[in-house]
């Protein structure tokens, strides 16, 4: 699912002011703290950072843990 949306992404951005330069998909890893984190898309440019959950169906509950991911990765 994320690469159907990966392919529009970009010009989506671009319309709205955000030079994007390149994407990064379904990015795994493993927090300082111990807990791991997964990203289904970031797009960026050097400057910006777009964090992206792709959702077949979107539940306020997914907008709350989406959230609660987000604060986790600014730290």
């Amino acid at each position: 699912m994320e690469s159907l949306v990966e392919g529009d992404l970009v010009n989506l951005l671009r319309a709205r002011g955000i030079a994007i330069t390149d994407t990064s998909t379904r990015l795994k890893g493993q927090r300082a703290d111990g807990g791991n984190y997964e990203f289904d898309i970031l797009a960026h440019n050097g400057e910006e950072l777009v964090v992206v959950e792709v959702k077949t169906t979107l539940r306020p509950k997914d907008v709350k843990a989406f959230l609660r991911k987000l604060d986790q990765f600014k730290q």
